[in-house]
């Protein structure tokens, strides 16, 4: 790839540099993805590892009804997961964005997929949480849909910041720290939502602690074992995978879940994580405050 190539560039915290181009007959879409993304023009690095986003290239039958496919340099019998981590250059096939608002934006969810199982290989994870900042420290919002996510990052103050309010990246830095990209909130596009969150990627926040969220009258943060703390995260990261796992075999479901597992544990042997009851006009980040978490 030449070094005058233009395109997008996203550098995250566990040293990996993305580069992003797409063909011309994408030129609306990419120019949209772009924006949701937050992404910042560049010209492409040697460093980098490119993803080449293209339109309606052929998939093997099997795969035929995906809305995103993986295209290899080398064969078309491959392994997914290797060609993820080890190619410097990946090429994804779009089909049918057109066809509806719901399709444009799917296929812009799913193109982060590269990203996602790279990270996840470095002891990363995705995440299906809101994420709130105070004073440098960020706090993980767990929940299910509809458990209150993102009220609970509109309703904090003006001296807190809401950083996400639907899907995060952690991922692990050089000095094993763990640090959270937000990621845009594909449902407000994808269901044509009045407000629409976007969310600058590059951004990054310090991980301090887990909060897995529920509704109650009183506000209150109660412990949680590291085993019951270990599955819900699990649960959490494999929604937020869901939308990609159409994409691979059974084999790689079931490895890349193994993966979910293996660094939720890890993570939780640094990160702390409680349950907190959060009520409907309550001050619940009052209660996180008062923990006094480092």
């Amino acid at each position: 790839m030449g070094q005058n190539l233009k395109g997008y560039k996203l550098e995250l915290r566990d040293g990996k540099k993305w580069f992003f181009l797409a063909a011309n007959n994408l030129h609306r879409w990419f120019e949209d993805y772009t924006k949701i993304m937050c992404l910042q023009p560049c010209r492409y690095q040697q460093e980098q590892r490119a993803i080449y986003f293209e339109k309606d290239f052929f998939l093997l039958p099997h795969r035929s009804a995906y809305h995103i496919g993986i295209r290899s340099r080398s064969s078309s019998k491959f392994d997914r997961i290797n060609d993820l981590l080890e190619d410097n250059y990946i090429k994804l096939s779009l089909r049918n964005i057109d066809v509806s608002i719901n399709n444009y934006y799917m296929t812009m969810s799913k193109g982060l997929f590269p990203i996602y199982v790279n990270s996840i290989w470095h002891g990363g994870l995705c995440l299906h949480t809101a994420f709130i900042e105070h004073a440098g420290k960020g706090y993980a919002i767990v929940g299910q849909g509809n458990a209150g996510k993102t009220t609970c990052a509109r309703r904090i103050p003006d001296h807190w910041q809401a950083i996400a309010d639907d899907e995060v990246l952690i991922v692990k830095d050089l000095s094993d720290e763990y640090l959270v990209h937000p990621f845009p909130t594909w449902s407000d596009y994808i269901w044509n939502r009045e407000c629409k969150k976007t969310w600058d990627s590059s951004s990054y926040s310090r991980l301090t602690a887990f909060f897995f969220i529920n509704k109650h009258p009183v506000d209150a943060i109660t412990p949680i074992s590291k085993t019951e703390a270990c599955l819900k995260i699990y649960k959490s990261a494999n929604e937020a995978l869901r939308r990609f796992y159409p994409i691979f075999t059974p084999s790689e479901r079931l490895l890349i879940q193994n993966k979910l597992m293996d660094n939720a544990s890890t993570i939780l042997k640094k990160i702390r994580a409680f349950n907190i009851n959060v009520s409907l006009n309550g001050k619940f980040w009052e209660k996180i405050q008062e923990l006094q978490l480092v």
